[in-house]
């Protein structure tokens, strides 16, 4: 007796509870499983694309396939990734649903990020910098400091490897203090992974920026980061 719209919020639950057993289990079952009704709600809703589900799916169908694209199952997945993104951005508007449009922006900004950076595309990674900017409208460092801290950086190394391709010393220089950033709110004992990926980009900027600039300080800076991180990595 349930109407269409009941029935695909329904799926949607069943959708998200075997997303949540993959993300405890990393069973790949699951997660096709969880795929499997995404896509299912979209047959169902076909044509009712003012639905909120209908969006909701589409975006978690963007994020099952970063998922497998990062799993190395090509990166055509990244294509798709974009692609259902984009679809839900037209239901899931910044005003409306700001905290999914932070998500699908910082999403947008991965995938425009690895495929640049594949590519060696600078416009391509131009667009990842724009996209996470956008998701850091949403997210701020004193009400959402661990999104905050994430999205950052990911923006410092997209602005890192963007200013090496195009021999740009500001990109350089935005990525040092973005990386300074993280590293106020990232904290090496609870999240040492996280804490040395930021001194490693910060390393790498500053060596780049100092080498470019011919700066001594900043290659010695770039120094005491790389070992900061080796500490860690060698723990």
């Amino acid at each position: 007796g349930f109407t269409t719209r009941e029935r695909a919020s329904l799926s949607l639950c069943l959708g998200n509870a075997y997303a949540s057993l993959w993300g405890q289990t990393r069973n790949g079952g699951y997660l096709d499983q969880a795929s499997e009704i995404y896509k299912d709600i979209l047959a169902l809703l076909s044509g009712d694309e003012s639905a909120i589900d209908w969006a909701v799916a589409h975006k978690h169908l963007s994020a099952i396939s970063v998922i497998r694209a990062e799993d190395g199952d090509g990166m055509h997945y990244y294509d798709e990734a974009a692609a259902a993104a984009l679809v839900a951005l037209e239901t899931l508007s910044k005003d409306n649903y700001p905290v999914d449009w932070a998500v699908l922006q910082y999403r947008l900004g991965i995938v425009h990020y690895k495929r640049g950076f594949k590519s060696g595309d600078t416009d391509v990674l131009r667009r990842a910098l724009r996209y996470y900017r956008n998701a850091l409208l949403i997210y701020s460092r004193k009400c959402t400091p661990n999104r905050w801290g994430e999205v950052m950086a990911a923006f410092g190394q997209a602005a890192l490897v963007f200013g090496e391709n195009e021999k740009k010393l500001e990109a350089l220089a935005t990525a040092v203090n973005v990386c300074n950033a993280v590293l106020e709110v990232c904290d090496r004992k609870s999240k040492p992974l996280a804490w040395a990926a930021a001194q490693n980009n910060l390393g790498t900027a500053l060596f780049l920026l100092g080498k470019k600039a011919g700066h001594s300080k900043r290659l010695q800076l770039a120094v005491t980061a790389f070992r900061n991180a080796l500490e860690v990595y060698q723990e």
